[in-house]
């Protein structure tokens, strides 16, 4: 199967807000997975291995080209019930929003991760700040 080609992200002519439903994803959480990520963390008894597959930047990432490198400057997560081995997952995401601040451009994605039974397992959300390449610059 052909890749599909990803679009270019124009920072001044996307929606500010856009739903990427093309940038959706599933997959099978394993009790394989979960061992590896309770290992991972060091407990043995670590609900949310979804926090591990950082689910808010692949949906964008899935849609768009990269820009350029970025810095992840926040990531918040809400965690509503513990995903259970066996059960297909299936996270949407967004473009939840963009702001210039202090001269530099920002980008805020937001993820919701639900069970095959519509159970909402968590909730993610990063700000990574655009064109990171250029803070560098201040020590040349």
């Amino acid at each position: 199967m052909a890749e599909k080609k990803k679009k270019k992200y124009d920072w001044y002519k996307n929606p500010v807000v856009e739903d990427l439903p093309e940038g959706s994803f599933s997959y099978m959480l394993t009790k394989e997975m979960v061992a590896q990520y309770r290992e991972a963390v060091d407990d043995p008894s670590a609900l949310f291995p979804t926090i591990a597959g950082k689910h808010d930047g692949k949906p964008k990432s899935t849609v768009y080209e990269g820009d350029g490198a970025q810095v992840n400057t926040r990531t918040m997560v809400e965690c509503f019930n513990p995903p259970i081995p066996g059960k297909k997952l299936t996270v949407t995401g967004r473009v939840a929003g963009r702001y210039i601040w202090r001269g530099r451009q920002y980008i805020a994605t937001e993820a919701t991760c639900t069970d095959e039974d519509g159970r909402l397992i968590d909730r993610q959300a990063s700000i990574h700040m655009a064109r990171a390449e250029e803070v560098g610059k201040k020590w040349q």
